[in-house]
């Protein structure tokens, strides 16, 4: 099995209402992409089944949504988006399986386009924080709704402040390997990144 990249927002409680529904709508908006399928969890049957965006909305099921699969047309490559609610927090990640990168593809090249992509996905939807790594999880900090952004277990974090966006580099590449210098910088909220 490959290892993956993962990148995910996390937004304190009760940041938005109909999580799942508006990243679907923004998914199925996004050029290039597409929803393959949809698993929903039924705590009635403690099953879980795959149906279709068609389905899903028929059913008005959102609320029951854990994941969707996702493919990137232009590249092939296939994708993952999870979701978790708990009592304090929810999360989004997206999981991209290493086999679909090119050999030549960099970690610090996939890191900035990733860094673009959450900084868009703010100005649809203002996160709390977001971050990038190998195999990461959104529960990583202890408590993920009150984090300290200098002490991350992240290989980066994202997080929004002063309507800037603070980038807070780790001592490992987001390949999980590679070394490097522990590094903090602004990504100054320009009009291409201003939020609605």
């Amino acid at each position: 099995m490959s290892s993956f990249i993962s990148s995910g927002c996390v937004y304190k409680q009760s940041s938005y209402k109909n999580l799942v529904k508006k990243y679907i709508d923004l998914i199925s908006s996004t050029a290039n992409v597409e929803i393959e399928n949809i698993v929903c969890y039924s705590p009635e049957s403690d099953l879980s089944s795959t149906k279709s965006l068609e389905e899903v909305k028929k059913d008005n099921s959102f609320s029951k949504v854990t994941h969707i699969n996702c493919k990137q047309i232009r590249d092939d490559w296939e994708f993952v988006v999870r979701f978790y609610e708990e009592h304090n927090y929810q999360g989004v990640l997206f999981d991209l399986s290493y086999d679909y990168l090119p050999e030549m593809f960099s970690a610090k090249s996939l890191e900035n386009k990733l860094i673009s992509i959450l900084i868009t996905i703010y100005s649809y939807y203002p996160y709390y924080f977001s971050f990038i790594d190998t195999e990461a999880e959104v529960d990583m900090f202890h408590n993920p709704g009150n984090i300290e952004p200098l002490e991350s277990p992240y290989a980066t974090l994202i997080y929004p402040k002063n309507n800037d966006f603070h980038v807070y580099l780790n001592t490992w590449e987001i390949d999980g390997i590679s070394e490097r210098k522990k590094k903090h910088y602004v990504i100054k909220n320009t009009p291409s990144h201003r939020t609605n």
